[in-house]
């Protein structure tokens, strides 16, 4: 199934959206259909459709088998029970967004006290309703985008972070090749001199392509500076490489963000590209540096972050840091 086609389902976002949509007429003679069950769009697309055994007391939105949202019925107070279930699919994160008004685990809402908050809605459950069905958000909104976060909750979430023996580890990797690396700005001329620059590499979301043997040469290398060794002249070599690959991704990178330069993809013809000569801002040592080093950091995996601590539930959008989330109801570090 084409995942756009969620676009064209209602709205489901709350418990009335959804009662009003199963009070609608239905009739079907078609044995796909049980009487606990309304089509969203039509009795063609069963895959999205509302269950229930009880629609005074909750409705549930389904997508295939998948329970993406639970509407419980208002209490007297008209605060609303809510419960959710993420997904990683496409069609999923889709459904979520274009029928619930939800966007996964980037969610957002409000608490009590007027604050933006982050509201998540995670791939993972941390908690079974009475009838056996999981969910990894459990809401009670007491106003449109508004949540009661002392009774509410989500599935934990934690902040990767780097531990002392991370940090110690990557001031070595960077202290061995520090050497080496000043070496690779001495050969900046001939950087500038063999630079070929294209549009692959200077298109948005691109990166430099590192050949398999350089890689592992590369590796090598670090393994024999770290035991405070001498490197043979291959994995030197593997360096250069990998220097001036990054020299021309730098260089192809600006040619394209530069409205007067001539990058063209191949299947435009055979006009020439312009040169390195032509770039307004030419790569310093300092900018080939940086690129190369932290290329290296990822080969030879000195960016490993095996520290963990929990964030709180519902965290306000000023105190929620950035960076990489583990989620899970156990530590992740056990």
């Amino acid at each position: 199934m084409f995942s756009g086609s969620t676009h064209q389902l209602p709205y489901i976002r709350d418990y009335a959206e959804a009662r009003a949509q199963w009070d609608k007429s239905f009739k079907t003679r078609s044995a796909k259909w049980n009487q606990f069950q309304r089509p969203l769009r039509n009795i063609a697309q069963r895959h999205y459709r509302l269950e229930s055994t009880n629609p005074d007391k909750f409705i549930d939105v389904l997508l295939y088998s998948t329970i993406m949202a639970r509407y419980y019925a208002p209490d007297a107070n008209g605060h609303e029970r809510r419960l959710y279930m993420g997904d990683s699919s496409i069609t999923s994160k889709k459904f979520m967004w274009d029928v619930l008004g939800h966007s996964g685990a980037d969610n957002w809402s409000f608490n009590t006290n007027g604050e933006r908050i982050a509201a998540p809605i995670y791939n993972r459950w941390f908690f079974i309703d009475t009838d056996g069905a999981k969910f990894s958000a459990d809401f009670c909104f007491i106003a449109p985008g508004h949540i009661d976060t002392e009774k509410s909750r989500h599935t934990k979430h934690w902040k990767v972070v780097s531990t002392p023996a991370d940090l110690a580890h990557r001031a070595k990797v960077r202290e061995v090749w520090a050497p080496y690396l000043d070496l690779m700005m001495y050969r900046l001329p001939e950087f500038e001199a063999e630079a070929e620059l294209n549009y692959a590499m200077g298109r948005p979301f691109s990166g430099s392509h590192i050949a398999w043997e350089n890689t592992t040469a590369l590796q090598k290398m670090n393994a024999v500076l770290l035991e405070g060794c001498m490197p043979h002249e291959g994995q030197i070599d593997a360096l250069v490489r990998l220097s001036q690959t990054m020299f021309n991704g730098l260089a192809s990178k600006r040619g394209y963000a530069q409205g007067n330069f001539n990058l063209k993809p191949s299947w435009w013809g055979k006009n020439a590209n312009d040169g390195y000569a032509k770039l307004d801002k030419p790569i310093t040592a300092h900018d080939l540096r940086k690129s190369v080093h932290n290329k290296l950091e990822q080969i030879v995996n000195a960016k490993v972050r095996s520290g963990y601590y929990e964030l709180p539930q519902f965290v306000t959008e000023e105190a929620m840091p950035g960076g990489t989330r583990i989620v899970g109801e156990s530590d992740p570090s056990k």
